[in-house]
């Protein structure tokens, strides 16, 4: 539908590095402190890098959205190019949409799939890095952190495994599943989740959701009925497998996690199933660090017209 609303890119990455965070300990010398670091210096501190993948979400054992990206950073610019699937409801395969945009400084330029030949144009604050830094993203993340670093000694056998490492980097799988997540590690990632949730489909006001309303099930989109009617996000499962190079950087993330949706315990949800889960499939690459390079975007030289122009003939009447 026209409201869809997108997953960006590198807050499916955030999300899930929020995952592997809240399953590290910030101490410098652990295997997943390195990998702790490792990500946030991607996510808060780099200015140039590519990064390219897929993820596949799935609500209760459907999938609702597929996305393949690619998403480069060079300094005050970047290009965010997205392939979206959604699964048609007759059952006849995938509706396929999608969007780029490309900022220029402050200059912020969408070119819309569902508008071809067309451009839209806004602006924002100057942004050199893939996510934005806030004071509460900030207290967040260093609460997650702070949260493991007295906790990763509970962590059980098996749940971090290194398998590979020497000059040229490492490779480390973390698998958790429920029973070795405690409160306090899903009272934190709660908080990330909703974060994520802010930044990446739309910037709700948690201190307004949930409403319920709106039936889960009748609500446009499932990302609309998820933030309508969760009232919890909670990680049940995670495996992810990192790499990082010899210089320390993230280089590869890959894996499956699993977040039940605890709707308003005051929303009847008789015939739904309780609590709701999303799963998530995904597969990053990083490359091209301190190399990316990116043009300034010109839709003139592209071809491209204001997205207006295509409603400038059109008559509008006004109901009396």
């Amino acid at each position: 539908m026209k409201n869809q609303k997108r997953i960006r890119f590198a807050a499916i990455l955030a999300a899930v590095l929020t995952a592997v965070i809240l399953t590290a300990s910030a101490v410098s010398d652990s295997t997943l402190g390195t990998i702790y670091d490792a990500g946030r210096q991607l996510l808060f501190n780099t200015s140039n890098v590519t990064l390219s993948g897929t993820a596949e979400f799935s609500l209760d054992g459907a999938r609702f959205k597929t996305v393949n990206a690619k998403y480069v950073q060079d300094g005050v610019n970047s290009a965010w190019d997205y392939k979206l699937l959604t699964p048609r409801a007759d059952g006849t395969g995938d509706r396929e949409s999608g969007y780029t945009v490309y900022a220029n400084s402050m200059s912020v330029y969408t070119v819309d799939r569902f508008y071809p030949g067309t451009y839209r144009v806004g602006f924002m604050d100057e942004q050199n890095t893939l996510v934005r830094r806030s004071a509460l993203m900030d207290q967040t993340v260093e609460l997650a952190g702070t949260a493991i670093k007295y906790l990763e000694p509970l962590l059980p056998e098996g749940a971090v495994q290194v398998i590979a490492e020497n000059h040229t980097g490492s490779t480390v799988r973390v698998m958790l599943d429920k029973s070795s997540i405690s409160d306090l590690v899903d009272a934190a990632f709660n908080l990330c989740a909703q974060m994520a949730v802010r930044r990446a489909i739309e910037p709700v006001d948690f201190d307004q959701e949930p409403t319920t309303y709106i039936d889960f099930d009748d609500y446009i989109t499932p990302a609309k009925a998820i933030i309508g009617c969760t009232e919890r996000y909670q990680l049940n499962s995670l495996d992810v497998t990192a790499t990082l190079d010899g210089n320390g950087q993230l280089r590869a993330l890959s894996g499956a996690m699993s977040v039940a949706l605890e709707l308003d315990p005051d929303f009847n949800i008789a015939a739904d199933a309780q609590p709701h889960v999303i799963d998530v499939t995904f597969d990053v690459k990083a490359s091209d660090y301190g190399q990316s390079k990116l043009e300034l975007f010109d839709p003139e030289a592209a071809g491209l017209k204001p997205q207006w122009t295509l409603f400038e003939n059109e008559e509008w009447e006004i109901e009396e």
